[in-house]
């Protein structure tokens, strides 16, 4: 027979273990080998090991956090986009970062092509990696609207070729009317 004094202290202390480790309720969540920053974690002030690293992710999750509510967006990407490679399994962090590149594309009077693929990028991973519902459904909301404003894009795309088709059509038939004539 198991004794359940001995086994459920094991249990507690293994679950609190990996804890530390790794996020266990969104395990899978990972960056994926994107460029987020070129800046180099600051091993002077915070340490070079793990918990120097998550140290300096979370002050830089406060820090954007500021930055994105004072209207800084641009900055505010720089901050969370190194709290993302510091702390790349963090679904808070990444959460944070594709709500601001989100916002900087709507503020935008033009769509750029690169920052919707990037914006698509990030709420697709949150969307598919992250264990918390509200936020999932957050995701995909914007997975969603992003889509409608890439389709709008590549409908105007095509249609601008079809016009382009249509001009030289018009330009040879012209040519050759003359050319008969």
């Amino acid at each position: 027979m198991i004794n359940k004094r001995k086994v459920i202290p094991s249990l507690v202390s293994l679950l609190i273990g990996s804890a530390a480790l790794s996020d266990p309720i969104s395990p899978n969540i990972h960056n994926g080998e994107r460029d987020y920053s070129k800046e180099k974690p600051n091993a002077a002030y915070y340490g070079s090991g793990f918990s120097g690293r998550m140290t300096e992710a979370s002050e830089l999750r406060f820090e954007g956090d500021q930055l994105m509510a004072d209207g800084k967006l641009e900055e505010a990407k720089a901050k969370l986009g190194k709290a993302v490679m510091l702390d790349p399994g963090s679904p808070e962090t990444h959460m944070m970062y594709a709500r601001c590149i989100t916002k900087i594309l709507y503020s935008k009077k033009t769509v750029d092509e690169a920052l919707l693929s990037r914006c698509l990028e990030e709420w697709s991973l949150l969307w598919h990696h992250n264990a918390d519902q509200l936020e999932q459904g957050e995701a995909k909301a914007q997975c969603r609207a992003l889509m409608r404003i890439a389709k709008g894009i590549e409908k105007h795309r095509k249609e601008k070729d079809k016009d382009k088709v249509r001009e030289r059509e018009e330009s040879l038939a012209s040519a050759n009317k003359k050319t008969l004539e």
